[in-house]
């Protein structure tokens, strides 16, 4: 089943709920307190900016893009506030890891995969909707990153449901 998250995302009161609900399950739930939030893709990029704005403390932003097609209006890589006097905008910093929806983990895995190569710390990964059935818990748990999610899609009933 296909579950199209932007869709629902693309109406910024909606997308204003997912990010109050992604920071009440990561902040409140799990006490996550990064220094910068990051998002790969649009509607992962749009949530963390929604998260970043309803932030309780001074968050910045950061966005991946992990296309390396020339005609990109962002060129591959990271893209935020750099660090004083370093060259990255996520050296020496935690960073809080989000997107839409979870199915392989494999958007998470290149975004966490350019942030570490900078020097930057994944404190947490957290996805909207998880669809992964508990691999992408798996995939980042090997890596020691802790994942949490705010609703599960159960693809056999067709069901999304909350965790919290």
């Amino acid at each position: 089943m296909y579950f199209d998250a932007w869709a629902a995302l693309a109406s910024a009161p909606h997308l204003l709920i997912a990010g109050r609900l992604m920071l009440a399950e990561a902040y409140l739930v799990h006490r996550v307190s990064p220094d910068r939030i990051a998002g790969m893709g649009i509607a992962g990029h749009a949530l963390a900016v929604s998260m970043a704005v309803q932030s309780p403390q001074e968050t910045h932003l950061i966005a991946g893009n992990d296309n390396p097609a020339p005609d990109q209006r962002y060129v591959y890589g990271l893209h935020g506030p750099r660090v004083p006097g370093k060259t990255s905008c996520v050296i020496g910093k935690k960073i809080h890891v989000v997107d839409d929806t979870g199915t392989s983990g494999n958007s998470l895995v290149t975004l966490i995969d350019m942030i570490e190569a900078e020097g930057g710390t994944v404190a947490h990964a957290q996805t909207l909707v998880d669809r992964s059935a508990g691999k992408i818990a798996e995939l980042l748990g090997q890596r020691g990153i802790y994942y949490s999610l705010v609703y599960v899609l159960n693809e056999s009933d067709r069901i999304i449901e909350p965790v919290m």
